[in-house]
């Protein structure tokens, strides 16, 4: 990637996920550890918010989910 200009493709490349094409769009002369720093830390922070509340609705729905076997009704009538 790095050997590319900008607007340039890449020959196929092979990673661990498949084959891929690069094209490179700009070039960034801005040191963006920070603002990744950042992002990190609020998507786990979302994650620490998000998995608590689903686990909560998952309980709810298996609490006023209704199940009617028929099924097993039918076969025992028939014993």
């Amino acid at each position: 990637m790095d050997a590319l200009t900008v607007g340039q493709v890449s020959a196929p490349v092979r990673s661990q996920f498949g084959w891929h094409l690069i094209r490179v769009e700009e070039r960034r002369t801005k040191n963006m550890e920070s603002e990744f720093r950042r992002m990190q830390a609020r998507q786990y922070l979302f994650q620490q918010r998000v998995e608590p509340a689903f686990d909560d609705w998952l309980s709810q729905l298996r609490t006023s989910a209704y199940v009617d076997n028929r099924l097993e009704k039918a076969l025992s009538a028939e014993e």
